[in-house]
């Protein structure tokens, strides 16, 4: 019997195992944002000033008459989709897709009172402004020292 070195390194060859590995991922990534039912969530900011609340929500690509913004029972929630050219899907000329499309839903809660009736938005350049104004009783103010 002759023993030999065994050099399991040898075996291995990293570029074919690398040429592998990474199709997988992207499959992986491919699957999972064609599941059905799957939403995306637009990032927002929200500031607060002396007088009311700004949510900032950034929404390229979406149409005016997809997003939906409503307040009620102390949740102002904005709602939409964002759709892409069908012609595009149809052909399937997309190598590799990360911009999300579909349905989104964002919500905030407020805990202080605020004046509903004055809520106030402005689409412009991909980004939807939401003015959220304070009620007198929420705005600070200052006390007398007698």
């Amino acid at each position: 019997m002759k023993l030999t070195l065994w050099k399991p390194a040898e075996d291995i060859n990293l570029l074919d195992e690398f040429d592998w590995f990474v199709p997988q991922i992207f499959k992986r990534t491919d699957n999972l944002l064609k599941q059905e039912g799957w939403n995306w969530s637009p990032t927002a900011d929200v500031v607060e000033k002396e007088d009311l609340y700004e949510i900032r929500t950034e929404l390229p690509g979406v149409k005016r008459e997809e997003i939906q913004v409503t307040f009620n029972d102390g949740i102002l929630s904005i709602k939409g989709e964002r759709k892409h050219s069908e012609e595009k899907k149809k052909k399937n000329e997309y190598l590799y897709k990360e911009i999300f499309e579909g349905v989104f839903e964002r919500n905030f809660r407020f805990s202080e009172i605020i004046q509903e009736d004055k809520i106030s938005a402005e689409y412009k350049n991909g980004v939807l402004t939401v003015m959220i104004p304070k009620s007198e009783q929420a705005k600070p103010h200052s006390v007398d020292i007698k």
